[in-house]
C-alpha cells in the first residue's frame, strides 16, 4: 500500500488507512495506557512490596516462635539491598569512583 492511501491529510487532521483519525488514535491510546499503568503499579510497586512486607512479618514470627536464628537470617537477607544501597549513597559521596 502507498503512503498516500496509508496517510491522507484532511485539513489539521491525518486520517490513517482503517479511518481513524489522529485524535481517535491518541484517545484510543489513552485507553490502553490505563490499563497498562495499572499493571505498572500493581507489578512493581504493589507485588514488592507486599513481597518484602511478608517476608519481614514471616521472619518476625520465626523470632516468636522460638527459632530466632531463622528469623535473623529471613530479615537481614530481606533488609540487605535496602542497607548496600544505603551504604552506597553514604560512602560513594565521600569517595568517589575514579576508574568508572
Amino acid at each position: 500500500m502507498s503512503p498516500e492511501k496509508l496517510l491522507s491529510k484532511r485539513g489539521n487532521r491525518k486520517q490513517f488507512g482503517d479511518g481513524e483519525t489522529d485524535t481517535e488514535r491518541q484517545r484510543n491510546c489513552c485507553e490502553k495506557c490505563s490499563c497498562e499503568s495499572t499493571c505498572l503499579v500493581i507489578f512493581s510497586v504493589i507485588l514488592p512490596v507486599f513481597d518484602v512486607a511478608t517476608d519481614i512479618l514471616a521472619g518476625i514470627s520465626l523470632m516468636r516462635n522460638g527459632h530466632p536464628a531463622w528469623g535473623t537470617a529471613v530479615v537481614s537477607y530481606t533488609l540487605l539491598p535496602a542497607v548496600l544501597r544505603l551504604a552506597c549513597a553514604l560512602i560513594l559521596p565521600i569517595f568517589p569512583p575514579r576508574c568508572w
